[in-house]
């Protein structure tokens, strides 16, 4: 599947369950997205099936990581539907 069909899925999918996103263009290796929901924060790069992020993304995803945000590289939109409905029951707890 083609990277941004798979956003594009994903962020429908997001937003039928409440979840706010935003498109992130700053910096070269940033997450693509950000998505926001009951005050949790999650980042996702989205790639095509079978890719893997690049080394400046690998780098600036640990940064975040290592400053408590969550990141993921997603390449399917099964993943993403599991990981985002675990992902609300995470920030329904908290």
């Amino acid at each position: 599947m083609l990277e941004s069909k798979l956003e594009r899925d994903c962020c429908k999918y997001a937003k039928t369950l409440g979840i706010a996103n935003k498109k992130l263009t700053h910096d070269k290796g940033d997450a693509d997205r950000i998505f926001l929901y009951k005050g949790c924060v999650l980042f996702i790069e989205f790639k095509a099936s079978g890719k893997k992020a690049r080394p400046i993304q690998e780098y600036n995803h640990l940064e975040l990581k290592r400053a408590g945000f969550n990141v993921l590289v997603i390449d399917d939109p099964t993943v993403f539907k599991i990981v985002i409905t675990k992902w609300i029951k995470q920030c329904e707890v908290n």
